[in-house]
């Protein structure tokens, strides 16, 4: 799928582990493909970035950017603040996980963007090639990052 994206990628995954592997034919498509657009959604905890909302936000983009990003160009990429809050009770995450390809088809997926995910997990996924769904999803994700829900990750 992202193999055959032209002109734009919508992804959504609540984790990512070793970026370089993992979004390896992600950049190189993007790199091959100048006019491609891709939007990545990701979690962003304080599981995994101890510290405050702001720490986990540096870190997170320190783990992607400096040591995770195996390409030259970059995409947008947007976390969920609400993961972020420091009362446990109001915090949620970004579960989703998604792949809309240029607006035409989508991939419904319990698979991460981890090797484990990719390589060796069972995972299960639905492909569906219809243009008005994948439509749908990549609206919902522009009315979320529009509306101030996803937050633009530095």
């Amino acid at each position: 799928m992202i193999g055959r994206a032209e002109s734009s990628l919508w992804i959504s995954t609540y984790a990512f582990f070793d970026g370089k592997k993992a979004f390896e034919r992600l950049a190189s498509r993007m790199d091959a493909v100048p006019e491609l657009e891709v939007t990545l959604l990701l979690n962003v905890d304080r599981k995994s970035h101890h510290g405050s909302a702001e720490e986990a936000i540096y870190k997170a983009g320190l783990s992607l950017w400096k040591y995770g990003w195996p390409g030259e160009r970059r995409p947008r990429v947007y976390y969920f603040p609400e993961a972020l809050e420091e009362d446990r009770s109001a915090r949620a995450v970004l579960h989703a996980k998604a792949i809309a390809r240029d607006a035409s088809e989508v991939l419904v997926t319990s698979a991460n963007f981890t090797e484990a995910a990719l390589d060796r997990n069972i995972e299960l996924g639905v492909l569906l090639h219809d243009a008005p769904l994948a439509q749908h999803v990549v609206r919902h994700y522009q009315r979320l990052t529009e509306e101030g829900r996803l937050a633009l990750l530095p």
